[in-house]
């Protein structure tokens, strides 16, 4: 006698593809999201120009959300000068980032400074297919910008690079989309020039420095570990180099 064990999918086809599909795609999507950081994740810096105490700066995953057909992280950054720092220049910047999930690339901006006498507001949406940016600012027409694959903007540069397994040497060349006087693009190449350990208000840490090819350009040291916290971001202002040193990291993961 002849016993036949009926397969517990047969009558389901649509289940066996489901479940063919995840077992095929499931854990590559489970990888690929599996980053250094998590929504709630948020960092405190003190800001020095020039050495001087200025102000304060935080960096926040709000949240994750659907935007369009994406799914996005939704990343807050905001500088404010201290009182007495804005009796001379007075900033606040609220700069709101919406990264995809699966690639970390920026699909929307949102831009509030204040800096000094000049304040702007501006929106700006990125087709990352398409290879555009529109940009809408009040009282001003709305522009179109060509940009290249892989075009982020600041905020969205610390969580592209943390999401890499930096090693000194490493190279990307990228798009960047700057937001303070106005959006504007720019290729560049983003660089790890070097290893070091350096002090911030929150510890000493080894670290790697990205920094950008150009002269002037941006440079953020990140912790030589796995989570790749960004320790310190200098960047250049009209009013000389700004530093952003770690002071509070909370909700970082474990």
């Amino acid at each position: 006698m002849i016993f036949r064990i009926a397969h517990p999918l047969r009558g389901y086809p649509g289940l066996r593809i489901s479940l063919l599909m995840l077992l095929l795609f499931g854990s590559t999507s489970a990888y690929a999201r599996d980053y250094p950081f998590q929504v709630g994740e948020e960092f405190t810096y003190e800001v020095k120009i020039l050495g001087i105490k200025a102000g304060k700066q935080t960096i926040k995953i709000d949240s994750k959300t659907n935007l369009g057909e994406d799914e996005v992280y939704c990343i807050t950054s905001k500088t404010a000068s201290s009182s007495f720092f804005s009796l001379f220049y007075k900033v606040y910047d609220r700069i709101q980032t919406y990264i995809g999930v699966n690639d970390l690339l920026p699909r929307y901006l949102k831009a509030d400074t204040h800096e000094g006498i000049n304040v702007r507001h501006t929106q700006t949406r990125i087709d990352q297919t398409n290879l555009t940016a529109v940009v809408l600012e009040a009282d001003r027409p709305e522009k179109t910008i060509k940009i290249i694959p892989n075009t982020i903007d600041v905020v969205s540069l610390i969580y592209y690079l943390r999401s890499k397994d930096l090693e000194l040497g490493d190279t990307f060349d990228l798009g960047i989309l700057s937001t303070g006087s106005g959006v504007k693009f720019l290729n560049t190449r983003v660089e790890i020039t070097e290893k070091q350990t350096i002090e911030v208000p929150l510890g000493e840490f080894p670290a790697l420095l990205a920094k950008q090819s150009k002269d002037g350009g941006i440079g953020i040291w990140f912790s030589d570990d796995n989570l790749r916290l960004p320790l310190k971001i200098e960047a250049p202002t009209p009013l000389g180099v700004l530093s952003a040193m770690l002071k509070k990291a909370k909700g970082i993961k474990r």
